[in-house]
């Protein structure tokens, strides 16, 4: 029997690699910018940053990510009010493809973010523990790197910017809706949709950007849907449900409070006990102790309303 190989689409082909950084930046800093003839993918991993592509100004908060096409003339300049972290990854690549999503900001989900730590630590072991030299014109291996590292850097690169291409197109078409908010079933049904949206995304990814781009609204009526529908912005309701679901995970049983506070992607244990015990005036060990006696979720969180319903 003859066998025919089937031959798949290379989407995105890494060619070559021409940086790997990890920087600290403080307030203020600026770069002035520079254009060269390959990619270079940034991705805001705490603070936030003012991108310059082209004419545009794109304005990146924690978690977004951006894509400079080549020969596009870029430059940064950090936010004023904190301190700033930022991955710069420069390669070459056969990725026609990626000009559908360059220049613009992307929210990375969570399995994006997952792969950009796993490619960090893949660098650290390719380039050595110190990433953030910027006059590096050259990337060189350490004397001891493992063999594999260099491929399993092109690989995790790849694999994230066929997600990133994946995700921006399924966005798409929730882009191009635009929907008369008129009556009171209208905005039964966006607020639906939204805490579908928010419920899909607990790990601490989703920002305002993000839900008015998944519902097609702009930011303008999505505070007057959460406003005159919820009496909360949309952001606190958001981190309502990610405590709500806390709740639920701690009185499984089956997971450890550092744990709940991993899954829900919360930056460290202190900051998920702060939010905890902000909102439910218990800590999330006093939670853990008196689950017996916790009052109704509902109770919680819409003070005995039923949900969309104004009080």
């Amino acid at each position: 029997m003859a066998y025919h190989p089937y031959i798949p689409d290379r989407v995105v082909r890494i060619t070559s690699l021409y940086s790997l950084h990890y920087f600290h930046f403080h307030e203020g800093y600026a770069f002035p910018g520079e254009r060269h003839d390959f990619w270079e993918l940034v991705y805001v991993d705490m603070g936030g940053v003012t991108l310059g592509d082209g004419d545009s100004a794109i304005t990146m908060p924690h978690g977004y990510a951006c894509i400079h096409a080549p020969n596009v003339f870029h430059r940064i300049d950090v936010d004023v009010a904190a301190k700033t972290d930022l991955v710069v990854v420069s390669f070459g690549a056969e990725a026609p493809a990626l000009n559908e999503i360059a220049g613009r900001p992307i929210a990375l989900n969570s399995e994006c973010r997952r792969l950009v730590r796993m490619l960090l630590g893949e660098a650290r072991q390719f380039c050595g523990p110190v990433l953030d030299i910027s006059s590096q014109t050259a990337l060189e291996p350490v004397r001891d790197a493992p063999r594999e590292s260099g491929q399993i850097i092109v690989c995790l690169l790849e694999q994230m910017l066929l997600r990133m291409l994946r995700q921006e197109a399924a966005a798409a078409p929730q882009q191009s809706r635009r929907m008369a908010l008129t009556d009171e079933e209208d905005i039964q049904q966006m607020l639906m949709a939204c805490e579908e949206f928010m419920l899909a995304h607990l790990d601490g990814s989703v920002h305002m950007a993000d839900i008015c781009r998944h519902l097609g609204v702009s930011a303008t009526t999505l505070k007057r849907l959460f406003r005159d529908g919820m009496q909360v912005t949309a952001m606190e309701h958001y981190q309502q449900l990610r405590l709500r679901e806390a709740c639920r995970l701690l009185r499984t049983g089956r997971y450890t409070i550092t744990q709940v506070a991993a899954e829900l992607g919360y930056s460290s244990l202190p900051a998920f006990s702060r939010q905890f015990r902000a909102r439910l005036k218990r800590t999330p060990r006093e939670y853990l102790s008196s689950v017996s006696d916790a009052i109704d979720e509902d109770g919680i969180w819409h003070h005995g309303r039923r949900l969309w319903i104004k009080g």
